[in-house]
């Protein structure tokens, strides 16, 4: 059973509001189920299998949710990454967790393009707070439909490291 397919079981109907932001802006079910639809098709389209890692250090935001979701639903592995991770920490979680794409703050693009370099993370896009960035701008073109892959219970959904107090994180 994949995560996602668990999660859309409770789903109400899909014209239900799931949220609204503080600026107002509202997002339906529907709205998830077609932002998630294109996160996990985009993500097959750049080639990655289920269980290639997609690391991700931005904002928390409507279209973070989403792409969390995606990445669950095409059957990939969410590696959320903490905003106010050092350059050298961030090299770590590249380096140890061998994402196949990496998703950061416009921000901080010019950074992560080197340590991705380094890293040999082959994809690299931005998603910012405010809902723009190159990859809204791949999502966009992408379809608002995808069968959800089936994962097994063992497969991994997210990969989440330990704070790494006393060492290295884990």
């Amino acid at each position: 059973m994949n995560l996602y397919r668990a999660y859309s079981h409770h789903f109400p109907s899909p014209e239900t509001i799931l949220l609204t932001t503080d600026s107002g802006d509202t997002f339906s079910y529907a709205d998830l189920d077609r932002c998630a639809a294109r996160a996990a098709s985009f993500l097959q389209a750049l080639g990655l299998k289920p269980g290639d890692r997609v690391s991700v250090q931005v904002e928390k935001s409507p279209l973070n949710l989403f792409l969390f979701l995606g990445v669950v639903r095409g059957g990939f592995v969410y590696h959320p990454l903490n905003t106010a991770y050092t350059d050298a920490e961030l090299a770590f979680f590249l380096q140890d967790a061998a994402p196949s794409v990496m998703i950061c703050d416009s921000g901080r693009l010019m950074a992560l393009t080197e340590l991705c370099e380094t890293a040999a993370v082959p994809h690299l896009y931005t998603l910012d707070g405010d809902g723009s960035g190159t990859l809204v701008e791949a999502l966009d073109r992408c379809s608002p439909h995808f069968d959800t892959i089936a994962s097994a219970p063992h497969d991994l959904a997210a990969l989440v490291y330990s704070s790494g107090t006393t060492g290295r994180p884990k």
